[in-house]
């Protein structure tokens, strides 16, 4: 299997696991990743990868994670069946890498809370007893996801993931009493010029500006130049 610079399997290398053996099988289970999402309802709309389902009601998230580049999204679901836009986050895992993440219901999103290591050392310890809540990663669509991202690294995913950490399938919605020029706000977190927030529930799609990249558009801001 490669290795890359950093000792962690390469993209290519994962074309070697499509084709699971029984024995092959059992060692992802014990080597590969886990994602456990809190709060997510039940019947929310979730992925990762090729692989995309509408969640049961013991769901809390993916176990056998192939290490690599995976991309993680959701969707609220009404109670009459209306699908919200698309989040999403990429992420690279580790091997035997455990990601603790939460869903606040109140904004639909993932929240920006990093668990403790203590949190994370009782949930690592809980993990056979919540194997029945994890589903495993669709790894008939390995060989297709692989394809499309074997050339992506550590440090292309790092400079291109937007400011935000979050990808979302929406375009920007500004109020009309948004500050009028001279009383914009300054940029957040040393960043040169407006970072667009999406907005659930508006139409159309907006391209997110990236670090280290030129030519992305962005819905323009009433008041900012």
């Amino acid at each position: 299997m490669d290795m890359d610079s950093h000792g962690s399997v390469s993209q290519s290398g994962l074309l070697e696991q499509v084709d699971l053996s029984p024995d092959k099988a059992n060692k992802l289970f014990e080597e590969g990743g886990v994602l456990v999402l809190h709060g997510l309802p039940e019947g929310s709309e979730f992925g990762i990868d090729y692989g995309c389902w509408r969640t049961g009601p013991k769901f809390i998230g993916v176990k056998m994670i192939p290490p690599g580049i995976h991309f993680i999204y959701y969707s609220a679901v009404s109670k009459d069946g209306q699908v919200a836009p698309r989040t999403g986050f990429f992420h690279w895992f580790s091997k035997r890498e455990l990601l603790i993440r939460y869903y606040d219901q109140q904004t639909e999103d993932v929240i920006d809370e990093i668990p403790s290591l203590a949190v994370i050392g009782r949930t690592r310890e809980d993990l056979h007893r919540l194997d029945d809540r994890l589903g495993p990663y669709p790894l008939g669509s390995l060989r297709v996801w692989v394809s499309l991202t074997r050339f992506i690294t550590q440090e292309t995913l790092s400079r291109l993931v937007p400011v935000s950490g979050r990808i979302c399938s929406v375009a920007e919605f500004v109020s009309s009493s948004f500050p009028k020029k001279g009383n914009v706000p300054a940029p957040v977190g040393g960043t040169s010029g407006t970072v667009p927030t999406p907005v659930r529930g508006t139409p159309g799609t907006v391209s997110t500006p990236v670090r280290g990249t030129s030519g992305t558009v962005s819905t323009p801001v009433r008041g900012t130049s």
